[in-house]
């Protein structure tokens, strides 16, 4: 059941960085901290074990969320990435790293803390070549470190008291080719 709050307030602050210290070289850091809550909001939908356990009544007004962290807001989260660039046989070539970070979450709206989607961390690699910006070459490597994580987390539909979960790609790998025309 989704309902709108009668209030909520978000405030953070982000710290993006970037560094070039030598010739073809390039790091980035993003650091962003957000505090999301709702400032008001009663008779927000029950979760299903209030509603099972009979604590809490859609039909009655619902529950009172007011203070509590708004649903899908990290309250923490970190970017990292760093890249270099070389010239080999007349084309550019780099390697390239990156890491994110997300802090948990509770993913439904109601707040049922069995939708908690934990903490994770994925990193992510290429190495390629390009020429002038017309082609580019790339092998890279997804969730490189095969982290296991949901990016989803809900009520399953015909299934009361039951949850479904959508867990994240693992790794993954291949080869990328760009042509600009």
């Amino acid at each position: 059941m989704l309902r709108n709050a009668g209030e909520v307030s978000s405030r953070g602050v982000e710290l993006d960085l970037i560094s070039q210290p030598w010739e073809g070289a390039q790091f980035n850091l993003g650091v962003a901290y957000v505090d999301a809550k709702f400032d008001d909001f009663k008779g927000a939908p029950c979760t299903v074990p209030q509603r099972l356990a009979s604590t809490c009544s859609d039909g009655a007004g619902g529950q009172d969320l007011t203070g509590k962290a708004i649903n899908q807001a990290p309250r923490w989260q970190y970017t990292l990435s760093g890249q270099q660039t070389f010239r080999l046989a007349g084309v550019e070539a780099y390697v390239r790293g990156e890491y994110a970070w997300r802090d948990d979450v509770i993913a439904d709206g109601d707040l049922d803390p069995h939708t908690r989607l934990n903490a994770y961390g994925v990193a992510n690699f290429r190495l390629g070549v390009q020429s002038s910006d017309r082609w580019d070459a790339t092998l890279f490597v997804r969730n490189a470190f095969d982290e296991k994580y949901n990016y989803r987390i809900g009520d399953a539909p015909l299934f009361t008291g039951a949850y479904g979960g959508y867990p994240a790609p693992g790794r993954s790998y291949g080869v990328e080719f760009k042509l600009s025309y």
